[in-house]
């Protein structure tokens, strides 16, 4: 089995993992950062930035290359009332930041992240599967790369590797959850109707539903609601997107912008509950 050292380990190539290890590595440490996906895929996943996000990610010095390679910039969170517009904030006037909202096609931004990782002196391996993670008198992680197993030790190991974190596990943290009753579920549509100047939130009947433009006529349509409460969930797979339409219409959502929808994903639920 061949053997390496370094500094820093991180497991995980999102945008906190990559960001992470890009960071420390242009402060002189020696990082390995392992990925496991060779293409980021279309998955349900954040994608919108808040203000005090963007400022941080200017601090990082990977806001310029977001906005160029993914990035769109909604100037205004729109609130509607059972449909109607009531209130717009203007959210780069009403920060200390002078920034608005950041939206991003999730894998678009992963691959910007990573890419800025790989340019740094950081040593990224993707498309590794990490067998395990020990936390001996020296922690280590044992991975497979194209088909040649590797054991790397480091003075510190990170886990950026989501909520199912083989590093937590193998740490044996206790992880704790609220009641799992607020869910989520979102699609990605192409709309040339739904204005991409700003966020759209329409509190409803039963729930609510957050539309976050992307640009290129892109945006990410969520519904948030409580399983139970004359919601009928789950909304995932491509059988619930016409269900789905029907709760996105009990929020009042304009019509027109639910009529010949074109989806650009599959349609997933989540979660909202803390951990």
């Amino acid at each position: 089995m061949k053997q390496q050292s370094h500094d820093l380990i991180v497991i995980g190539g999102g945008i906190a993992g990559a960001s992470f290890a890009r960071s420390m590595a242009l402060s002189g440490c020696s990082v390995l950062l392992l990925e496991r996906e060779i293409r980021f895929r279309e998955r349900l996943r954040g994608e919108g930035m808040h203000p005090w996000g963007v400022e941080e990610a200017r601090r990082l010095g990977i806001y310029d290359r977001l906005l160029a390679g993914c990035g769109h910039h909604p100037r205004w969170w729109q609130i509607y009332d059972a449909g109607v517009p009531i209130r717009a904030r203007d959210l780069a006037a009403t920060n200390p930041y002078g920034v608005s909202e950041l939206t991003f096609y999730h894998p678009e931004m992963q691959e910007t992240v990573l890419q800025l990782a790989m340019e740094s002196p950081a040593e990224v391996r993707r498309g590794v599967q990490v067998q395990s993670v020990s936390f001996g008198e020296r922690p280590s992680v044992v991975f497979e790369d194209a088909a040649q197993r590797v054991e790397a030790s480091a003075r510190l190991i990170v886990g950026a590797d989501g909520s199912s974190s083989m590093v937590a596990k193998a740490a044996g943290f206790d992880v704790q959850a609220d009641p799992d009753r607020l869910y989520l579920a979102g699609v990605l549509i192409e709309s040339d109707v739904v204005p991409q100047d700003r966020v759209h939130l329409f509190p409803g009947a039963g729930g609510m539903s957050l539309w976050f433009p992307l640009g290129r006529n892109r945006v990410r349509a969520y519904g948030v609601y409580q399983i139970g409460d004359g919601v009928e969930g789950p909304f995932s797979g491509d059988r619930s997107k016409p269900k789905f339409l029907q709760f996105l219409a009990a929020q009042r959502v304009p019509a027109e912008w639910l009529t010949d929808v074109k989806f650009a994903g599959s349609l997933a639920q989540f979660g909202g509950f803390a951990r």
